[in-house]
């Protein structure tokens, strides 16, 4: 095979002589090992009934094919027997763009030149053979060989566009592990590219660590699915974002007949070795892509299970997929899990933590900057707060009924009324959520909250600063409004706007 890419990229591949010995080469169908790809198949030939050359005049393999076909074999553990050598028109299920990314790391199969190999479906016999054809039938195999010759050149631009594409998300890697966080684009990005972006960051395994180390997160999940199997004992279950596949391997262990698992970043690929590494592969069928734009190998699910949430509830827009999976694919009668989501909001006053990124624009090294305050508080914090801060009680500004509501209600307004119970300066207005597994049919009801008052989560709190402390007294009753809505070129952020203490402020969340 050629390389399909230039210099020292890791993603490069090869030239490889083929006669050479490959060490450790592993079969499709077991578990042993071999000197060479030629032994494995010879092996596969013997003992599964598999005839790569066979299957490659059956199947019409072209490199490419043969590609997806061993990454197929890898992934799904199909039988010889399973395997449809006799395909229909349709495309066959093996035959997926998807499938040109390696399942083994450095496979020596993909490197094996399948268009060398002699294919006649018969043994070698060292002799010439002559073979007359009718001229319908050289027609028929010219005309194919060029159909060929034209998909094999698509399949080649294909491949260079999938290896722009992991270049492109190297770049965004390289710039995320630089500086902490991803590089904006000033020049207005689509929301296409808004969306590779946001797929991109889920890529990264440290955020996936952070969310798993999260006790309050995980563990919840956890009662609330392995504590409940009669909810999910013989059922089919749809993880909506599965990330790693944890929730995942939760409702297998429950008991869980099938459980699908949808993400559209590449960290699906390790949960696709996770999920063989705990031997879960004939229950849990993972899937690579948007849910709004996959076609589900079952019509009905009977439970939805999703880790959906962001800062403020509502950042990532991440609902809005759930709500799709929960109209189309969720059979009557079935579940959603967190069922309800709740968002509050108190007051703090926190005059040293405002002094450092409000107040201290006042007064920079004696000259006056004020005019920077609203710009730097226009972007919400996400912060830990500390709770001897808080010095109102609980406002609830919105509840989501993930059984009932629309997408609609992630765009809403709603009034504010905090009552304050220590006297102090209030510095800034904080958010923060709760999440409830609390269905009727559910034995075991859980919650969790990421307020102030409770253990600290991966979240944290959202926190909106004003641009002046405001003086508040004990039994004061302070009223306002909040406004929350997406932003029009990224449907992911939200745009916060709270009217109180005769301010109208306006936040983002991107």
């Amino acid at each position: 095979m050629e390389d399909g890419s230039e210099g020292d990229s890791d993603e490069g591949w090869e030239e490889t002589d083929t006669t050479h010995h490959l060490e450790s080469v592993l079969c499709l169908f077991c578990t042993k090992h071999f000197n060479s790809a030629t032994d494995v198949f010879d092996h596969c030939r013997s003992e599964h009934k598999f005839d790569i050359k066979k299957s490659r005049s059956k199947l019409n393999l072209d490199c490419f094919r043969y590609i997806k076909l061993i990454n197929y074999i890898r992934l799904f553990k199909p039988s010889s027997q399973d395997l449809d050598l006799h395909p229909p028109t349709h495309k066959p299920e093996w035959d997926s763009e998807d499938l040109l990314k390696p399942v083994l790391t450095d496979d020596p199969l993909l490197m094996y030149d399948i268009e060398d190999e002699t294919c006649s479906g018969d043994e070698e016999s060292g002799s010439d053979v002559t073979v007359t054809l009718s001229k319908s039938e050289y027609d028929r195999l010219t005309n194919r060989s060029s159909a060929l010759e034209k998909r094999c050149k698509g399949l080649e631009k294909q491949l260079q566009v999938t290896l722009q594409d992991m270049e492109l998300m190297r770049s965004v890697a390289k710039d995320f592990l630089t500086i902490g966080e991803p590089v904006s684009n000033t020049g207005g990005a689509t929301v296409e590219e808004e969306e590779d972006s946001y797929f991109s960051l889920y890529s990264h395994f440290g955020i996936h660590h952070e969310m798993l180390q999260d006790k309050v997160r995980t563990e919840t999940y956890q009662t609330a699915i392995c504590r409940n199997p009669d909810l999910f004992s013989g059922k089919t279950v749809l993880d909506v974002g599965c990330g790693t596949g944890i929730l995942s391997m939760f409702a297998s262990k429950a008991g869980a007949d099938k459980v699908l698992g949808v993400d559209q970043s590449s960290i699906i690929y390790q949960a696709m070795e996770i999920v063989r590494e705990n031997k879960l592969e004939d229950r849990i069928h993972l899937l690579k892509g948007r849910i709004e734009d996959l076609q589900l190998p079952v019509d009905k699910v009977d439970v939805i299970i999703s880790e959906w949430m962001g800062y403020f509830l509502l950042f990532e827009g991440m609902l809005d997929s759930v709500l799709y999976a929960r109209d189309k694919h969720l059979a009557p009668g079935g579940a959603v899990l967190p069922n309800k989501c709740s968002l509050h909001m108190v007051a703090i006053s926190d005059t040293e933590k405002h002094g450092r990124l409000v107040s201290c624009w006042d007064n920079m090294y004696g000259f006056s900057m004020s005019c920077m305050k609203r710009d730097v508080i226009h972007e919400a914090n996400v912060e830990l707060v500390n709770r001897e801060a808080v010095i109102t009680d609980t406002a609830l500004i919105k509840e989501f009924d993930l059984m009932t509501c629309a997408r609609d209600d992630v765009d809403f307004k709603s009034t504010i009324k905090l009552q304050v119970t220590k006297a102090g300066p209030i510095t800034a207005l904080v958010g923060f959520f709760d999440s409830f597994f609390d269905l009727e049919q559910l034995k075991h009801k859980v919650s969790f909250s990421t307020g102030p008052s409770g253990t600290a989560t991966h979240w944290r709190q959202t926190v909106f600063y004003l641009t002046q402390p405001v003086a508040a007294e004990v039994g004061a009753v302070l009223e306002g409004t909040i406004h929350c809505r997406r932003k029009r070129r990224d449907p992911r952020a939200l745009v916060v706007t709270i009217e109180m203490f005769g301010q109208n402020l306006s936040y983002i969340l991107e």
